[in-house]
């Protein structure tokens, strides 16, 4: 347990006295799902995902990103970091305060969303993940309420189906503890919230 949540907790070996831990999902059950997770271990950050790419070079993806209240650039209200010690970019804000993070110099850099109150929420194992998740219905009757097929067909994917949506969250709750965020002055951790985040 990681403040409250579940994660696992993998040692690389580096000799005896160069070996590295790192926290991963706790539905990393075997080495090599862990080792995606964990990046290449290259002292050079994975390039900037493609998708984010196309969006920084296209008013009209940014206009479509800004219709589901997620707009760039952005600074989140406080200094954070994450616990794990993972590097953590902020890539986009929220109307209400709240900030967009990749996270990760890995391959595919999970993406976190805090709110200006102290909560934050795990989106997706990467930015398509995320979105795919963000412009996708509730079937549970939450926000958000219905699926935004425009926005997804902007960014060429596809509206998660209603089971694909539950399965998203159970996926989402399984990396919140690796994830964990952490206010850097006051060192306490935010609280996970698994509805925080809102269209």
């Amino acid at each position: 347990m990681v403040l409250g949540r579940a994660a696992r907790l993998v040692v690389r070996s580096g000799g005896a006295w160069d070996g590295t831990a790192g926290l991963v999902p706790a539905d990393a059950t075997d080495p090599v799902t862990a080792a995606r997770w964990l990046g290449d271990g290259a002292a050079e950050p994975a390039p900037v995902p493609e998708l984010l790419t196309r969006i920084w070079e296209s008013e009209e993806l940014q206009d479509v990103l800004a219709g589901l209240d997620c707009a760039m650039p952005h600074e989140h209200v406080e200094p954070v970091h994450l616990y794990c010690g993972a590097a953590l970019y902020a890539v986009a804000g929220h109307g209400t305060g709240g900030t967009y993070f990749l996270c990760g110099d890995g391959p595919r850099r999970p993406v976190l969303y805090a709110d200006s109150e102290g909560g934050y929420q795990v989106l997706g194992r990467d930015l398509a993940e995320a979105l795919r998740f963000m412009v996708s219905a509730d079937p549970d009757g939450g926000e958000p309420e219905d699926a935004d097929a425009e926005a997804a067909a902007a960014f060429g994917l596809r509206p998660l189906s209603p089971e694909e949506y539950r399965a998203h969250r159970r996926e989402a709750d399984a990396m919140a503890g690796a994830l964990t965020l952490v206010m850097l002055e006051e060192n306490n951790a935010y609280e996970y919230r698994p509805d925080t985040w809102f269209r």
